[in-house]
């Protein structure tokens, strides 16, 4: 297997069952300081509203996302369909 590939799906697991659980609690909470966001999509299949914490990008009126897969991320595969 690639390593790419291999270093892509650790990263995932790392971040959807190790960080992300935690930071999402802690932004609904309030506890997080500046710097993150809480970004909500819709399931690509399941149709289940999804929550990722996201660097906050806001600048000025914009706000940018800079996804550490691009269009591997879920998150983005989502926004897109």
């Amino acid at each position: 297997m690639d390593s790419t590939v291999l270093k892509r799906r650790a990263s995932k697991f790392a971040s959807v069952r190790l960080l992300n659980p935690v930071m999402v609690r802690l932004l609904e909470a309030g506890l997080v300081p500046r710097g993150w966001a809480l970004l909500e999509t819709t399931g690509r299949s399941s149709g289940v509203p999804r929550r990722v914490p996201v660097g906050d990008g806001l600048r000025g009126e914009r706000f940018w996302i800079v996804a550490e897969h691009g269009r591997h991320a879920d998150y983005v595969r989502n926004m897109e369909r």
